[in-house]
């Protein structure tokens, strides 16, 4: 038998069952990897420390993988026991690919907007009567004046792939109750001080289209009261006309 033919033929240590320490290391080395690469990756370290987060996540761990898949191809050469190594490279690869994969997905799905809403200011006893919107550009969290109120009469809905609603947010009627006088020197429709109708409470699936009370509610009680319970997706929406 010719010397390469010896290398590849099986030899009989082979054979034998796995040590539990070779399976141990299998399993829990590149699990241990995936959840260290998935957590630098996905989080806030991420946001703060980008360049860290990469050397320190995925390029660490395809090194690693490189690593141990060249320790495993020089003990092939060396006709010396590789099947560990081999189980052990191709995990680590699985592990460092499915780990960038996932946690750059979670990072952009559901952690970055987060962490860009957390940099954002807060801002407190805003009138939407008076207040101009363009002031309040960079907020993330508002806290309106009392007597605020979702105008949901007002409502305006679109659909496409789901309803949008958006209901302005205003201190006072935006119908005119000066008298029939006043309506026909003004109009039906009153501005408020600022001229402009900034804040509006924007949803999805939170009104079925048109302007009846039922659909809307949770709009409105979400809209000013955070800790309200409604069955939609909505934020406060801030314009700068």
């Amino acid at each position: 038998m010719n010397p390469e033919s010896q290398r590849l033929a099986p030899a009989k240590q082979d054979t034998r069952s796995l040590h539990p320490r070779d399976i141990f290391i299998g399993v829990v080395v590149p699990s241990l990897f995936f959840s260290f690469s998935y957590f630098l990756f996905a989080f806030k370290f991420r946001w703060d420390h980008f360049w860290p987060a990469v050397l320190l996540g995925p390029v660490l761990s395809f090194f690693v993988s490189f690593m141990v898949t060249m320790s495993a191809w020089s003990r092939f050469k060396k006709a010396r026991s590789v099947r560990t190594f081999i189980a052990l490279a191709i995990s680590l690869w699985c592990a460092s690919v499915f780990g960038l994969l996932r946690s750059d997905r979670a990072f952009w799905m559901y952690m970055s907007n987060y962490y860009s809403f957390q940099d954002l200011d807060t801002y407190v006893n805003i009138d939407p009567a008076t207040d101009k919107g363009q002031t309040y550009m960079d907020a993330g969290q508002v806290y309106f004046k009392e007597s605020t109120f979702v105008a949901k009469t007002k409502a305006v809905a679109f659909q496409e792939n789901g309803i949008y609603c958006a209901a302005p947010i205003v201190r006072q009627p935006l119908e005119n109750q000066g008298g029939v006088t006043a309506v026909e020197d003004l109009g039906n429709f009153i501005v408020p001080k600022s001229g402009t109708i900034d804040f509006w409470a924007v949803g999805k699936n939170c009104c079925s289209g048109s302007k009846d009370a039922q659909t809307t509610t949770a709009l409105e009680a979400h809209s000013l009261d955070p800790g309200t319970p409604a069955r939609c997706n909505m934020t406060a929406s801030v314009s700068s006309s």
